[in-house]
């Protein structure tokens, strides 16, 4: 399936798409036909390419990239589950993101080119916020048991069991940000109804 967007792509905080077509609405290409369907919500995740030519977003639980400056628009999942948070790679060549099913979820690594996927990590639990290293060789996330217990931990690209990387009991991590060099991170953490950001070395915690 193919997206046609004429304009660039603008998410708002209440979670809506407008493309420079009448407000709410995306313009749909399946096979030859185009049509018009209004969007009114389901577009979260919003995450822009090293390069900035590219956007991907999960809309409706399905992950597309869609250029920067507006024109057709690639759907990236077609199997089955609800996929959500998307982190492009360092070089732009594979994303990372999460597919929830009815078992538990699962944290998929995608080569853009040959459309390979490999599903480094399968857990009961939600993943939040995918990223990935500066050094293209982990990912971090956030991993979601329950409203006062969301840590940050750090899988290798080659798979194995996950690294935890905070600990705090009774405690939510909302969001992170790594440094270019992919030796401290900024975490967006505290429980709910407040948070503070905290300046983690990670030297010693990441092997």
């Amino acid at each position: 399936m193919r997206m046609r967007i004429v304009t660039a792509l603008f998410l708002s905080i209440s979670i809506l798409v407008s493309v420079g077509l009448p407000h709410g609405h995306l313009r749909l290409a399946v096979s030859a036909e185009t049509r018009q369907v209004k969007l009114d919500h389901g577009a979260v995740d919003p995450a822009v390419s090293p390069d900035g030519s590219q956007i991907a977003v999960s809309i409706l639980g399905t992950i597309w990239t869609i250029p920067s400056a507006g024109g057709d628009a690639k759907q990236i999942t077609t199997d089955a589950g609800w996929f959500s948070h998307p982190g492009w790679s360092p070089d732009g060549k594979s994303l990372a993101f999460a597919q929830q099913l009815t078992d538990g979820s699962n944290l998929i690594v995608r080569n853009l080119a040959s459309g390979e996927s490999n599903k480094l990590y399968h857990t009961q639990f939600a993943f939040k916020q995918v990223t990935f290293s500066p050094d293209a060789k982990s990912i971090f996330f956030l991993l979601d048991r329950n409203q006062y217990d969301c840590h940050l931990f750090r899988v290798a690209l080659t798979g194995g069991e996950p690294t935890q990387l905070t600990f705090t009991t009774n405690w939510h991590e909302w969001s992170f940000a790594l440094s270019p060099d992919g030796k401290q991170v900024l975490v967006d953490s505290g429980r709910y109804g407040g948070s503070n950001l905290y300046l983690i070395e990670l030297d010693g915690l990441v092997k």
